[in-house]
């Protein structure tokens, strides 16, 4: 017994034996909620006692909750009983029905482990109308509930009216008269509904829908929306009235009070068509928990907390959204309103507005209200759908005051996702219009389900009457007949015999997953069963047995049948008496057109056909047998059925054509290296040759057959007592020959050829470039000429080197022209990049046929040339430092520079060499510009002079212009006052410790030659010391653009109380052009002193850092003493910009920071500015550059 089974018979053991026929039960491995059918009753809900049951070894603990009557299943009386009306007769499972009710047990009850369905069947008018009855347990909301479903088939051949009842008998937990209650209405006495007045469900409670009592049973009769079917009509009665009283028409019930509630709900009558079917579906089970919504606005909130996918459909969709509103406060309450809204796209909410509740609500007073949710779009994955409950009332506060109360409630219910799409199917074997040789062909189906798992129990595989297209009255599922499914694989064994030429048709009827989705479209095939192999036809073969032919391109066959398949491998073999031919051919192509050159089989005649012309062959002259090997046929399954006849051979002879002649070595046209070579030909025929009737001649000579001459064999090998000149063309030609038949020679063969001798070597030159030639191209075209006298050159033996790399014919890169017999390496096009003396060899041989062939070694050079010219600026120098100095350039070439390719440019100014300014010196390389008058321009003013165009003699040009960007520099540099800087001794205070010398210059527009600068040290005209920047950086150097530093050190000694003359010279870097040397000197008192170490006792700005500058610049300012200062910043046409300090300084330095802003806080542009520093007794200008 099945695991499902076996556990519910442990809840229901105690109980079951109150039922008087045997009953098989379902339950809901979630809720715990069951379902009871037996022959006449149905009962839901849980034990009616307490107790446990053990799941996977797990002890699980519940409560009495029941919802049908006590009895039946759960002891007592009736519970739910099914009535049918069928062509206006009534049936009924009651065993005891009112007048005129027949009384109908079900010929089949089961249950589904599978699907967890309990299932019951009854066949009624003649067994033609099937009725079934359907109970399914789930799980809504953690609630349990069952859909009860009746499905209606019409198996006959006309049509009928048909319809169902359900009589429903509730009982929650032991209360029979519980009411009846949906949102504004509450049925105490007898009520029967029409179709537009019945609601979307009914809830029981066991005590009340206002107790908020958490214990309670309630339990729903759900009546519209799917899967339930909505009924044409439905009563509320008593129980005991409404079993004895109804047949069908509910108008018969008496009004009285309810005090043992019964529901009965109708479908139908209607009509239904033959082969059609008609569905009914109610749901009935534990209520969703409603929610008690507390505060001055309170109520019962019901609605579903989740969905689940039943039948291939989402359930319930839609669903209701009930509230019943309570005044909890002791006054009255107006203006109420309220709505039901979400933000998910593809729901919606009828009504969808703002609802009018009441215009007032008096204090406990319960208004009622429902709205119809519906998901539009189904989504794929789980999804959880919010909607929120909004209430507004008005209370009144004091004084006629009226004060807004809200009520908000959000609920969130949990859609799973699903694709909604049934089982795939594909056949796997046999196919449609198959053939199989096995005599029990399995049957094999791959069906699987996406998203969920295939129902097993409802796979069936039928069979098809292939003479009249009917399906057999039997079919198979898994379980039966070795039929199995696993890993979504159906398998049926089919251990059937089956007859040689049988045909089976089979298909896969509707099959359904697990959540209801059907199989779409179904699958179904056809296949024939062939057990027997071909056969020989009834004319048989052609030519005859032992017949002679005349013509060598007949057309052979034989006929080969099979009378079910089709013909697969054919082997047949054609041998020719003294002649090594055969010939062999396998047919395996699945195409049905089985043909080669040779062979060909037509399947419309039968008829297997050797055909020599279809090849350009021919039957020899002699005897020729053909044998048929083997032949099988092709089944899709099990192995081929071979032929018992085979092998089937039969013979003729062939007698077409005198004796025939071809050359062998060598062959006509040859070109043959060896100056005496053997001459072999063939010389047969297939009937014989007469030796004596054979001549053939040799370069004029007449020779007869050798001695040894064997027509057997067929081949003539001559030896020439001879030996032939090069380029000597030698002709051979058979002059006669007879066969035994007594034809003569046929002049359709090669009976006349010649060859030619060729010992001399290809001969190859260089056309471009030509050889020792120089050119400027690193990837040139190069040709060359090879030229042999006879055979002419073999393209695939040349292999061309270039620059040490080797190339190959490829009809791209390297070409061969046979008839220009030129050889070309396009160098451009594998990217070559040559360079210096390129060797080119060739190596190739000529194309002989016979012997060795001549090889030829070729070798040519060339030079390539393609450095262009360089152009050298001196790279440390720009300054032009007077106004009409001569200005020059290096082009350099080891080669030779071209001159008239020399072109320059100065500003605007485009010159060459036509130019009288212009010069160059062929020895010195050397280019120069030479201004005939002042030419440069104002001091600072820029000049870019561009070498654009310069070419070696070979015209390798500069690929662009080489320019430098000169200043006019025409003042030298001034040095302005210099400052002594003494330090005393760290360790010796008092003690002089070091001097440096500072030498503030001013240079407006060049750069100072770092070679010139060079500090002297005199002592009474006697020079001591001597120190040049290049030697001394480390003691002496420039300090930003305005000051000279000597830190002589322990460099050099100043000896206590004497004078020294310290000296600076310096000058300007010029390019083109000079400046005069720059000398000043100081006089320098050695002494010890007495102070701290001393700072520059004059007033200065130091440089500014840094320069040039981009977002700011620090400029440092030393007074000697405290003073007034203005501090400001100029352009360079004197305006001013910006005054940074006009006020009193305190001595020593003290830095401003300039941003590059005038005094509006405006940006300036890039250029040379001034910083100006006026005291009492001194005006300093030094300058600093702004670049953006």
């Amino acid at each position: 017994m099945r695991k499902g089974i076996m556990i519910l018979l442990i809840i229901f053991g105690v109980l079951s034996t109150m039922w008087a026929q045997s009953v098989i039960t379902a339950f809901d491995r979630d809720t715990l909620f069951c379902a009871g059918l037996s022959a006449t009753r149905g009962g839901f809900g849980l034990s009616a006692v307490d107790s446990y049951v053990v799941i996977d070894s797990t002890i699980i603990n519940y409560f009495t909750r029941v919802l049908t009557y006590g009895g039946g299943l759960f002891g007592g009386g009736g519970t739910t009983i099914p009535a049918f009306f069928l062509d206006g007769n009534i049936y009924s499972a009651n065993p005891y029905p009112p007048t005129g009710v027949d009384t109908v047990s079900p010929q089949n009850t089961e249950y589904s482990e599978i699907e967890n369905i309990l299932i019951a069947d009854w066949w009624l008018a003649d067994s033609t109308v099937q009725f079934t009855q359907t109970i399914y347990p789930f799980s809504v909301d953690s609630q349990g509930a069952a859909i009860i479903r009746y499905s209606i088939i019409n198996h006959d051949t006309v049509s009928h009216q048909v319809g169902a009842m359900l009589f429903l008998d509730t009982n929650i937990d032991g209360v029979d008269d519980a009411p009846f209650v949906y949102p504004g209405i509450e049925v105490e006495s007898t009520l029967v509904m029409d179709e537009e007045d019945i609601p979307p469900y009914f809830q029981v409670y066991e005590i009340g829908p206002w107790v908020p009592d958490d214990s309670q049973t309630v339990a729903r009769i759900i009546l519209d929306g799917l899967p339930n079917i909505k009924p044409q009509r439905l009563a509320i009665c008593d129980q005991r009235t409404g079993l004895g009283t109804v047949a069908w028409d509910l108008d018969v019930l008496p009004a009285e009070p309810i005090s043992d509630g019964m529901i009965i709900i109708q479908w139908g009558p209607e009509n239904i068509e033959p082969g059609e079917g008609i569905t009914y579906a109610t749901t009935y089970g534990l209520a969703p928990e409603g929610e008690f919504i507390g505060g001055p606005l309170g109520g019962r909130v019901e609605m579903p907390y989740s969905t689940r996918i039943f039948h291939c459909e989402l359930i319930p969709n839609p669903f209701s959204a009930s509230v019943l509103f309570r005044n909890n406060t002791d006054s009255t309450m107006y203006n109420i309103y309220t709505k039901l809204e979400t933000h998910h796209t593809g729901v919606s909410i009828d009504p969808d507005t703002m609802m009018f509740l009441a215009d007032s609500m008096l204090s406990s007073e319960i208004v009622p209200i429902n709205w119809t949710v519906s998901l539009d779009s189904l989504p794929v994955t789980d999804t959880s759908l919010v909607c929120t409950l909004w209430a507004w009332a008005e209370t009144v506060i004091t004084d006629g005051v009226l004060d807004t109360i809200h009520t908000i409630i959000p609920r969130e219910i949990t859609v799973p996702g699903a694709t909604y799409q049934g089982p795939t199917a594909e056949i796997i074997y046999p196919l449609d219009n198959t053939f199989t040789s096995n005599v029990f062909q399995p049957l094999c189906i791959y069906l699987t389900d996406d998203d969920t798992t295939v129902a097993e129990l409802s796979i069936r595989l039928g069979f098809i009457d292939p003479t009249t297209g009917e399906p057999l009255p039997w079919e198979i599922r898994p379980g039966l007949g070795g039929c199995t499914y696993e890993n979504d694989t159906l398998y049926f064994p089919h251990e059937v015999y089956r007859s040689d030429g049988e045909r089976v048709i089979y298909y896969l009827r509707p099959t359904y997953d697990m959540r209801g989705c059907p199989l779409d479209p179904t699958v179904s095939a056809r296949y024939v069963v062939d057990l027997s192999p071909p056969e020989l036809g009834y004319s048989y073969w052609y030519p005859p047995d032992d017949s002679v032919m005349e013509d060598s391109l007949l057309i052979a066959w034989i006929n080969v049948i099979d009378r079910i398949n089709r013909i697969d491998t054919l082997s047949l073999s054609v041998t020719i008496e003294e002649d090594e031919s055969t010939h062999t051919h396998w047919f395996t192509d699945t195409t049905r057109d089985y043909y080669d050159s040779l062979l060909s089989y037509d399947f419309d005649t039968s008829f297997l056909y050797i055909d020599p012309l279809s090849e350009g062959w021919r039957f020899p002259d002699g005897p020729v047998t053909i044998t048929l090997d083997s032949v099988c046929d092709l089944p899709d399954y099990g192995d081929p059925n071979c032929a018992t006849f085979t092998p089937q051979s039969w013979s003729f002879i062939v007698n077409a054509h005198g004796p025939r002649a071809y050359p062998r070595t060598p062959d006509d046209g040859w070109f043959v290296s060896i100056l005496s070579p053997d001459i072999t030909f063939y010389l047969y025929d297939g009937n014989g040759i007469d030796p004596t009737s054979v001549l053939y001649e040799v370069d004029g000579d007449t020779f007869p057959a050798p001695e040894d001459y064997d027509w057997h064999d067929s081949i003539i090998v001559h030896t020439p007592d001879v030996s032939w000149d090069d380029g000597y063309e030698v002709e051979v030609e058979v002059l006669s020959a007879i066969d035994s038949f007594g034809k003569i020679l046929d002049t359709t063969s090669n009976y006349f050829w010649s060859f030619t001798i060729d010992t001399s070597i290809p001969t190859g030159e260089m056309i471009v470039p030509a050889e020792g030639e120089t050119i400027s191209t690193p990837a040139p075209m190069v040709k060359l000429y090879l030229h042999d006298e006879y055979a002419g050159v073999a393209d695939t033996s040349i292999v061309l080197t270039i620059d040490g790399v080797e190339w190959t014919v490829d009809g791209s890169t390297l070409i061969y022209d046979a008839v220009g017999e030129t050889l070309t390496w396009d160098g451009a096009a594998v990217g070559a990049s040559l360079a210096g003396s390129v060797e080119v060899c060739v190596y190739c041989f000529d194309k002989i046929n016979m012997g060795e062939p001549n090889e030829m070694n070729y070798c040519s050079w060339f030079y390539v040339n393609r450095e262009s010219p360089l152009v050298i600026f001196d790279p440390d120098f720009y300054s032009i430092c007077t106004d009409d100095a001569p200005l020059s350039v290096i082009i350099s070439d080891e080669d030779g520079v071209e001159g008239s390719s020399i072109a320059i440019t100065i500003g605007d100014d485009t010159l060459d060499l036509d130019e009288p300014e212009l010069s160059y010196d062929g020895g010195s390389e050397i280019l120069t510009f030479t201004p005939t008058s002042s030419y440069w321009g104002m001091d600072g003013d820029s000049v870019e002079f561009c070498v654009i165009s310069a070419a070696d003699i070979y015209w390798n040009s500069i690929s662009s212009p080489v320019c430098r960007t000169f200043i006019v520099d025409l003042y030298p540099p001034e040095v302005g006052p210099i400052d002594i800087i003494a330090y005393t001794h760290s360790d010796y205070p008092g003690i002089l410790d070091s001097t440096d010398f500072w030498f503030y210059y001013t240079n407006e527009v060049g750069t100072i030659d770092s070679a010139s600068v060079t500090v002297e040290i005199y002592l009474d005209d006697v020079l001591e010391g001597s120190f040049n920047l290049l030697d001394y950086p480390e003691i002496l150097w420039i300090e930003g653009d305005s000051v000279v530093i000597f830190a002589p050190g322990a460099e050099f000694t100043f000896e206590e109380d004497n004078t020294y003359t310290i000296c600076l010279t310096l000058e300007d870097q010029c390019y083109a052009g000079y400046h005069e040397e720059t000398t000043t000197c100081t006089l320098y008192y050695a002494t010890e002193i007495q102070d701290k170490p001393i700072t520059p006792h004059r007033t200065t700005i130091l440089p500014n850092y840094p320069d040039p500058f981009n977002a700011s610049t620090i400029i440092p300012v030393h007074l000697g003493k405290m003073s007034y200062a203005e501090l400001q910043i100029f352009d360079v046409q004197g305006r001013l910009i910006k005054t940074l300090w006009n006020d009193v300084l305190p001595q020593g330095i003290t830095n401003f920071r300039w941003d590059g802003t005038n005094s509006d806080g405006k940006i300036m542009s890039s250029g040379v500015y001034f910083v100006r520093l006026r005291t009492p007794t001194a005006t300093m200008i030094t300058r600093m550059s702004l670049i953006k």
